[in-house]
């Protein structure tokens, strides 16, 4: 894994990212992370980390479930930050099981109002807290 990081500094603003490795197609941000990261990261989760899902899955089937992460952002079309990995765990497991989307054991937990935003806008699905902590709504 030699010269995998690519600095703005020496090498300027990417200009793309490469469809596949025997391909030179270039994607914009956008179309990669539809077309290679978000397939990839599907992938991940369904061979390899499948136990790890099942037990997420049976926990959030008892009682609610909270998955830390640093970023918030769970909407794919949203470029300007990254995507959060608990954003598109939460998706994932809604998919695969879209009764847990309904679920709730308790109140959810209380959040401080976000900057720019009206007090009665506010996602049913999730709840972001002090501490970056997405709640689950399952």
């Amino acid at each position: 894994m030699k010269d995998i990081k690519r600095t703005v500094r020496k090498y300027g603003k990417t200009i793309g990212h490469r469809k596949g490795t025997e391909n030179n197609e270039l994607l914009d941000y956008l179309s990669a992370r539809k077309k290679i990261y978000l397939p990839s990261y599907a992938w991940i989760l369904q061979n390899k980390v499948s136990m790890i899902i099942d037990e997420l899955i049976s926990i959030a089937l008892q009682q609610d479930l909270v998955l830390l992460d640093y970023e918030t952002n769970t909407d794919i079309e949203n470029i300007k930050k990254p995507l959060s990995h608990a954003g598109l765990i939460k998706k994932f497991i809604d998919k695969k099981y879209p009764e847990l989307v309904s679920k709730r054991f308790c109140e959810p937990m209380s959040t401080k109002p976000r900057k720019g935003k009206k007090n009665n806008e506010e996602d049913n699905s999730e709840k972001i807290t002090d501490n970056n902590q997405l709640k689950l709504n399952l």
